[in-house]
């Protein structure tokens, strides 16, 4: 597997980049609310914040490229995703407009928690804090270790967090995560839609495959309109193999879980032979 900062220079290679499979996990990275607390209940607000901040820009000098932007809460590789979405487009002068629209043209200070990754920790903030500090938000940035972040989040004792969390194969499970009535222990921002709530009742309901795909999709639209979540990236994973390998796949869930059955050495490999 290869990491961010080797990222752009295996990718220039002409001997490793032919041999490279990459593909968007289903793993969203991006900056969540609690929605108990004021700033946040403002739609306004979070239009504002992904508004705000220059997703690609980020990706380009924090990840080196290493990254998919992100649309909404499910990533390209999902079976809901809608293809057609359009993402929050980077416009400060928009982001100042629904800040002054939410009644917080003067800003306001919030609580900034998460790990030391290099990732999706604590810089995620520092590179979104200048970008912020344009439409009057500071961020007080708290770093601890993941198990504390987790615990915080659970309790509800932040304002904003930046997490890595995991969608997984089955697109309603992902999305079933924000529904009203999940506990805090996976709803983390306590975030409570009534019609995002009946899409997914509808979308469960559904037999008919093509019909329950468009209910999915409507669902992660709903939480694209409300910016839910301030959506930064899909985590791409990037696997860098020797010629005589075959077999590997570009795996959405997670890279490392390959049909071994089906990968096989050629005997011209050097370690074809050894003992």
């Amino acid at each position: 597997m290869i990491e961010p900062v080797q990222y752009p220079v295996y990718k220039k290679d002409p001997a490793i980049s032919k041999n490279m499979i990459e593909v968007a996990e289903m793993f969203t990275r991006a900056i969540g609310f609690n929605f108990d607390k004021e700033p946040f209940k403002k739609k306004e607000v979070r239009q504002a914040i992904n508004h705000a901040i220059d997703r690609n820009l980020m990706i380009e000098k924090l990840l080196h490229g290493k990254a998919v932007p992100a649309v909404s809460w499910l990533p390209s590789t999902s079976a809901g995703f809608n293809p057609n979405a359009k993402p929050y487009d980077y416009d400060p002068a928009k982001a100042a407009e629904l800040m002054k629209k939410a009644g917080y043209e003067n800003g306001f200070t919030a609580d900034a928690l998460s790990t030391g990754n290099a990732s999706w920790g604590t810089v995620v903030f520092e590179a979104a804090m200048p970008m912020l500090k344009k439409i009057n938000i500071t961020l007080k940035i708290q770093q601890m270790e993941g198990a504390t972040l987790v615990d915080r989040l659970q309790k509800g004792e932040f304002d904003m967090f930046s997490y890595s969390m995991g969608t997984g194969p089955d697109p309603y499970q992902a999305l079933a995560r924000w529904k009203s009535d999940m506990p805090r222990i996976a709803n983390y921002m306590n975030y409570k839609n009534p019609a995002y709530d009946k899409v997914l009742k509808q979308a469960a309901a559904e037999r008919n495959e093509a019909k329950k795909v468009t209910l999915l999709q409507q669902a992660d639209g709903i939480l694209l309109e409300d910016a839910a979540l301030m959506f930064f990236n899909y985590n791409k994973a990037v696997m860098a193999y020797q010629p005589w390998v075959h077999g590997l796949k570009p795996a959405a869930v997670d890279m490392v879980f390959q049909d071994y059955v089906n990968v096989w050495v050629e005997e011209s490999s050097p370690r074809a032979n050894e003992k």
